[in-house]
């Protein structure tokens, strides 16, 4: 502004310089300059014509028009922002003028067509033409920050569709609106992260607070002890999976309109993570959360082996749910809600015999009220994920916030904070009191259980993957605008 603002007093007329104390002084000086400040843009637009950059004579038109009256304007000024900066942003607003002008021209040629089939077709639900491609622009030079801002403004996030125009597989109980397209290509999705769609918060409720437990784990990996204490080795794998769930949940979310072989894999891997989450979950409970009297019992051998067959059958029934889900909804369902529950009931038997404890003795331990709050919100995540409420109570009114899946997520992540809590605390108190050093299960152990389980569901992944070969292709029911 200082290089701009003194670029002014040559050209200027000696009727219109004065002193700039009468200028400071002046109301009505600076009712005129704020004149000429808010008449720039309209010179601008109204100024050439012509599909070429503003010529001297408009330049310092417009210069003069916005320097103020008391400084000097010398050539070189006047030169710098004739060639350099106006000539960017003229070119960049004629850019998006271009644009929009083939944009309207395109909806025009898509009315007419559909009006010569006999096709209703509505301003609002115009599109343009597949086939219709922009007019070859004429070859410019660069314009550095100027063709950045252009394209910033001529971005399109991608269009959303009702729950009619897409095949059943994407459909939603008691969503009726604000579907992506089922063919979106990968930018398209990445772009609908900023967009408010009935996915958006599906994506974001589950990629924040992965980050909340990456930091919570690199923090304990940093901490004292960290991978050279045996005892944190449980604590370590835990935490892993609870970044790693949240993080597949939200790709998931993201890339799941690319096709519908895609929507199958990427729900396949968040499947395969959640049953990761539960053998996680499964040696932090062996390790920190059994019972004084469970402990080295046949029952703790088993415990592990018996999680590493649980995930196992966790993955291969979610995964092989979604076949059903077309066909079978409600059978897809409840597969599926078993294939979580199953080793959720299976993991907390050792906390709720501690419940048991509990309630017949007056225990003092800090941890029972965290786990009671973690259970309850399990139980709860559980029945939101079942029931759709509150989107199958009032359809079409919880499409974009508040629907049943948004919440299953909060109460999961909440949840799972809980439990965090939890086990930390149990640890921490019984550190050096309920499991001995050559009890505990070492790094190979836990690192070996973790590496089964995770061959064995890409193994699980790959079969599903190319059994969609035999699935049919759910046809597309996209209706014509204006029916």
């Amino acid at each position: 502004m200082r290089m701009l603002g003194a670029a002014c007093t040559s050209q200027i007329p000696s009727r219109y310089q004065q002193p700039p104390a009468a200028i400071t002084t002046s109301y009505k000086a600076s009712v005129v300059l704020l004149e000429k400040v808010l008449a720039c843009p309209v010179l601008l637009m109204l100024g050439p014509s012509t599909q070429r950059s503003p010529d001297a004579s408009f330049t310092v038109q417009l210069v003069s028009l916005l320097a103020p009256p008391h400084l000097p304007l010398s050539r070189h000024s006047l030169h710098t922002v004739a060639h350099g900066i106006l000539p960017v942003l003229y070119q960049s607003f004629l850019a998006v003028r271009r644009d929009r002008r083939w944009r309207r021209r395109a909806e025009r040629q898509r009315c007419q067509s559909h009006q010569q089939q006999g096709v209703k077709c509505s301003q609002a639900g115009c599109e343009a033409l597949p086939g219709l491609v922009p007019r070859e622009a004429k070859p410019q030079t660069s314009l550095g920050a100027g063709a950045l801002i252009c394209a910033m403004l001529s971005l399109k996030l991608p269009r959303l569709l009702s729950i009619n125009q897409v095949p059943k597989g994407y459909q939603e109980q008691g969503i009726l609106f604000g579907y992506r397209p089922p063919r979106s290509s990968a930018a398209d999705c990445l772009l609908s992260v900023f967009q408010m769609t009935n996915e958006t918060l599906n994506i974001w409720t589950h990629f924040v607070p992965a980050w909340y437990f990456v930091w919570t784990l690199v923090g304990r990996l940093r901490g004292p002890g960290g991978r050279e204490d045996p005892h944190s080795w449980p604590l370590l794998a835990y935490l892993l999976t609870c970044c790693i769930y949240p993080l597949a949940s939200s790709c998931a979310h993201t890339f799941s309109t690319m096709s519908t072989r895609t929507r199958h894999i990427c729900y396949f891997f968040d499947y395969a993570a959640l049953s990761m989450y539960s053998l996680g979950s499964a040696l932090a409970y062996s390790a920190y959360i059994f019972p004084a009297e469970w402990v080295n019992s046949t029952f703790h051998h088993c415990y592990i082996p018996i999680a590493v067959f649980n995930t196992v059958v966790s993955t291969s029934l979610s995964c092989y749910s979604r076949f059903l889900e077309v066909e079978w909804p409600r059978f897809s369902k409840a597969s599926r809600t078993l294939a979580f529950v199953y080793p959720y009931l299976f993991d907390s038997i050792p906390l709720f015999y501690r419940f048991y404890l509990c309630a017949a003795e007056s225990c003092t331990e800090a941890a029972i009220l965290v786990h009671y709050k973690h259970t309850i919100f399990a139980f709860l995540t559980c029945f939101i994920f079942a029931s759709h409420l509150p989107e199958r109570l009032a359809p079409g009114h919880f499409d974009y916030i508040g629907h049943s899946h948004q919440v299953f997520h909060v109460c999961g992540i909440i949840g799972t904070h809980f439990q965090m809590e939890a086990i930390m605390m149990d640890m921490a108190e019984r550190h050096n009191r309920l499991l001995p050093t050559s009890l505990l299960p070492s790094s190979l152990q836990t690192l070996g259980s973790m590496g089964i389980c995770m061959a064995v569901s890409l193994a699980v992944i790959g079969l599903c993957s190319m059994s969609l070969s035999f699935m049919p292709e759910p046809l597309h029911r996209e209706k014509p605008h204006g029916h």
